[in-house]
Formats: structure tokens, C-alpha cells, sequence
């Protein structure tokens, strides 16, 4: 598929109820994975896409608490189900770095659960590496650092 003409801009508030539908949709297909308590928790946390470095309060839920506080952290991304493949996931994830480099982060990072393959795979071809030793004492979440000295 050829990649789609997309604009990444802020979200309005009175946009907020439609976006949290969309990631509902999108991620919909892993409520069964994750059983439904974390999906639960998971749909209450679909507000926020992006933080910036040293923003956080110390205690978070959720991979948020495995993240350093002085990265930037990639919190939730969704691509609608019939726009997957047109390489948005990408375009949103570089948004996030770019804005990361604005914040003066040296290193962006997120979080994401095991059955979640194929944002894994982007992630990596985008040269975000895993962090095992940042994910120790729980299996929810995978964790992923990306120092923007290499960024693409």
C-alpha cells in the first residue's frame, strides 16, 4: 500500500470522546489478551499520546512507571483498523519524536504489551531498542528506549 497523506496536529478537547473511540476500536482486538481488568484500565488511559520529559507525577500506572521520568514517553497509539498498513503508526510515532527533540529529550521511550507484534516490529525498524532490565518484577509490558541522537 502506498503511504497515506496525513497531518499530525493537537488534538482539540472537543475531539477527546471521538479519539477515545477510535483507540477503543483499534485496540479492541486485545482486550481478550489482556484480560479484562487491564482492558478496562487500558480504555480509561486513551487521552494521552504523548509526554514530555520530567512532566509526569512520580507514581503512574501502567508501563508509565517503568518509563524514567526524564524521557519522553510515547503513551497510546492507534491507527483506525481500515487505515492500518498505510504507514500512519510511523508518521505518528516520528511525530512523537520530533516533539520529543523540541522538548529537549535526549531519550524518548514507551511501553507496550507482548501480544502487540506488530507495533513491536515498527518500533524496532524505527530504531527503538528493548529494555528488558526496565521491565523486571512484572511481564504486562515490554519496554522500549529510543536515544533521539539516533532517531531517524
Amino acid at each position: 500500500m502506498t503511504q497515506a497523506a496525513v497531518t499530525v496536529r493537537e488534538a482539540r478537547p472537543d475531539e477527546f470522546e471521538a479519539i477515545g473511540r477510535l483507540y477503543e476500536r483499534s485496540w479492541v482486538e486485545f482486550a481478550e489478551a489482556v484480560g479484562q481488568d487491564t482492558w478496562g484500565r487500558m480504555r480509561a488511559n486513551f487521552a494521552s499520546l504523548y509526554t514530555g520529559p520530567g512532566v509526569r507525577p512520580v507514581e503512574q500506572p501502567g508501563p508509565l512507571r517503568l518509563i524514567p521520568r526524564h524521557w519522553a514517553y510515547v503513551g497510546i497509539l492507534a491507527v483506525d483498523l481500515e487505515h492500518r498498513g498505510l504507514g500512519i503508526g510511523r508518521i505518528l510515532t516520528a511525530a512523537c519524536i520530533d516533539q520529543a527533540r523540541r522538548d529537549a529529550a535526549t531519550t524518548i521511550g514507551l511501553g507496550t504489551r507482548p501480544p502487540m507484534a506488530t507495533a513491536q516490529r515498527l518500533y524496532e525498524r524505527m530504531g527503538f531498542r528493548r529494555r528488558p532490565d526496565l521491565e523486571e518484577g512484572q511481564d504486562e509490558y515490554l519496554v522500549y528506549e529510543l536515544p533521539l541522537t539516533e532517531a531517524l
